[in-house]
């Protein structure tokens, strides 16, 4: 039904297993570091607080790409790619430094992803 998330799957080098670790790994670690810098130097706690949610939001795609089935990993690197979109566009996007586009990008992902694994789960269970 939905097929959106060939449009970057199609580009080999989001297809690459090692480049999705070192993408997750990296941006988590690149908020987590910009965070605490603003809590502790600026004590700007609200931007702060954005970036460690979207560190944690890598984190946990970091650790949760490890384990995926391989017929569900197309929906799911959409829904963790959203992740990063939405997490780059709610830090970036205000600051001009992304256009705000990104975060609605990173949104669309992410429900896209969340209905194809959904239907996908619905279509094994009605299988069975």
């Amino acid at each position: 039904m939905f097929k959106i998330y060939h449009i970057y799957t199609k580009i080999g080098i989001i297809n690459n297993f090692k480049v999705w670790i070192v993408l997750f790994g990296l941006s988590s670690v690149l908020f987590l570091t910009l965070g605490l810098v603003l809590a502790v130097f600026d004590q700007d706690y609200f931007n702060s607080a954005r970036f460690l949610i979207a560190s944690g939001l890598n984190f946990y795609s970091f650790f949760k790409i490890k384990k995926l089935r391989p017929d569900l990993e197309p929906y799911i690197k959409s829904i963790y790619f959203g992740f990063i979109l939405t997490g780059l566009g709610i830090n970036f996007g205000s600051e001009r430094i992304l256009p705000d586009i990104v975060y609605y990008i990173g949104i669309f992902m992410f429900v896209v992803g969340i209905i194809n694994y959904n239907l996908k789960i619905r279509k094994q269970n009605k299988d069975q």
